[in-house]
């Protein structure tokens, strides 16, 4: 091969060569978008909380005194008056959920987006198997920035309320309570045992998260091959001609559309059999 050197250096491009294992780089992504799917899912959930709270100004801080003599119950349990303190979701007045759509989940949606999508070209342009696999590790960082920020910047008394905030109730168990042991049989049997439950049965065993996870991965990895590559007749991909962006600095508005200035001129194309 060393005798050949001039010969590989005028007919072979360097490019061609460039990818390691292809299997391991799908690995690496499908471990990159499992880490996303997270916030993803809190995301999402979100969403649902705006949904199903009641739009009104309830409040959160409730004061709950025990059924029986308060002194008692306190001296029997070692309860305090702050103990008595109960932090729940209640109810949010229509203009804050506006405002928490537009001012958190918005953002979150994007950012979301944005990082996924670039999580994966860098993960697919990156040539080393070792980079690679680190770097699927490391790209999660910028979507827990929320988390740490939380975590450093806010006063003990805000995160003991938020490790403290009991959840809201979906549904009301307290007509459930009335019922006799007859009838509670016979709505088990009828829900777990009837065709209901059997498709209930079917629905836990198909596994809903792995199946986003892989779906999200093939169409984040089809979207960079889509926009980076040209696909021949003979069903392979190869690189787009590359050209130097007119501007360096991102816009979320070219991100989105995919309409960045490129110079005319691309400096590199992929060299034709003929030209060869």
């Amino acid at each position: 091969m060393i005798c050949r050197k001039e010969d590989i250096e005028k007919l072979v491009d360097v490019g061609e060569y460039g990818m390691e294992n292809y299997y391991c780089r799908g690995a690496c992504c499908f471990l990159f978008m499992l880490s996303m799917m997270d916030d993803l899912f809190k995301t999402v959930n979100l969403v649902g909380l705006l949904y199903y709270v009641p739009s009104d100004d309830s409040k959160w801080v409730r004061y709950d005194l025990p059924r029986t003599d308060s002194e008692q119950a306190k001296s029997v349990f070692g309860l305090t008056e702050f103990h008595l303190v109960r932090f729940g979701i209640s109810g949010m007045p229509f203009r804050w959920k506006v405002a928490t759509a537009i001012f958190v989940f918005v953002p979150k949606a994007v950012m979301w987006w944005i990082l996924a999508t670039l999580g994966v070209h860098v993960l697919m342009e990156t040539a080393g198997i070792v980079d690679v696999i680190m770097n699927s590790l490391t790209l999660t960082f910028i979507i827990q920035l929320d988390e740490m920020i939380f975590a450093i910047l806010t006063t003990v008394q805000v995160k003991y309320m938020m490790g403290n905030l009991e959840e809201h109730a979906l549904f009301d168990m307290q007509d459930d309570e009335h019922l006799t042991d007859e009838e509670v049989l016979q709505d088990y049997l009828a829900h777990e045992f009837g065709s209901t439950g059997r498709r209930a049965c079917l629905k836990t065993l198909v596994p809903k998260r792995l199946l986003a996870v892989v779906v999200l991965m093939v169409v984040f990895m089809y979207n960079y091959y889509r926009l980076n590559c040209d696909f021949l007749e003979d069903g392979s991909a190869v690189s787009k001609p590359m050209s130097f962006p007119q501007i360096v600095r991102f816009n979320p508005l070219f991100f989105f559309t995919n309409s960045y200035p490129m110079d005319a001129e691309p400096y590199w194309s992929m060299p034709s059999a003929t030209s060869r």
